[in-house]
C-alpha cells in the first residue's frame, strides 16, 4: 500500500513540475480577452463617430434647404441629401443605408399638434417648419458589444427641427 501512495505522490510532483505548454495556454486566454476588449472599444468609438457624422449631415442638409428661395422637389432633395451624406460620411457609414425622413409644418402650432403639411416639398417652402430625421443601423464588429447592448446593431437617429427663412436668396 505504501508503494502506491509513493507512486501517486511522485506522479503529482512530476506533473506539478512539468510546465510544457502553460505559457501558450495562458497567452491564448489573455490575448483573447485583450482582443475582445480592443474591438469593443473600437465599436464604442464607432458609435460616437457615426452619431457625430449623422448629426453633422442632418444640420448641413437642413441648412442647405433652410436658405433656399425655391424648394427642392423630391428627386432633387434626395440627390442633394445623398451628396451631403457622402461628403460628410468620411467612409464611416454607407450613405445608401441612411433613411431620410422630413415632415413639414405650416406653423409652430401645427408642429405642436403634429399636423403636417402633406402637400409641401420635402425641404418645405420658405416660412415653413421642417423636421429632418436621419436613421442609420450600424453593425458591430464584435458580438461581445452586441451581447452588452442586446442587439446586433446600433440604431442611430439624428433629428433637427428648423424654420425655413422666408424670402431668402440662394
Amino acid at each position: 500500500m505504501r508503494t502506491r501512495r509513493k507512486t501517486n505522490a511522485t506522479l503529482l510532483q512530476r506533473l506539478a513540475k512539468c510546465q510544457d505548454g502553460t505559457m501558450a495556454a495562458e497567452f491564448a486566454v489573455g490575448a483573447t480577452v485583450a482582443l475582445a476588449l480592443i474591438f469593443a472599444v473600437i465599436d464604442v468609438g464607432r458609435v460616437f463617430i457615426v452619431n457625430g457624422l449623422l448629426g453633422d449631415a442632418v444640420r448641413q442638409i437642413s441648412r442647405e434647404n433652410q436658405v433656399r428661395e425655391v424648394a427642392y422637389d423630391a428627386g432633387q432633395f434626395s440627390n442633394a441629401a445623398a451628396a451631403t451624406i457622402s461628403a460628410r460620411a468620411a467612409g464611416m457609414l454607407d450613405p445608401g443605408e441612411v433613411i431620410i425622413e422630413t415632415t413639414v409644418f405650416d406653423s409652430f402650432e401645427a408642429l405642436a399638434a403634429n399636423q403636417e403639411d402633406g402637400s409641401a416639398p420635402p425641404g418645405g417652402d420658405p416660412g415653413q417648419i421642417v423636421k429632418y430625421r436621419l436613421t442609420y443601423d450600424m453593425d458591430y464588429y464584435t458580438p461581445f458589444v452586441g451581447m452588452l447592448m442586446d442587439s446586433v446593431n446600433f440604431n442611430h437617429i439624428a433629428e433637427i427641427i428648423v424654420y425655413n427663412e422666408p424670402g431668402t436668396t440662394s
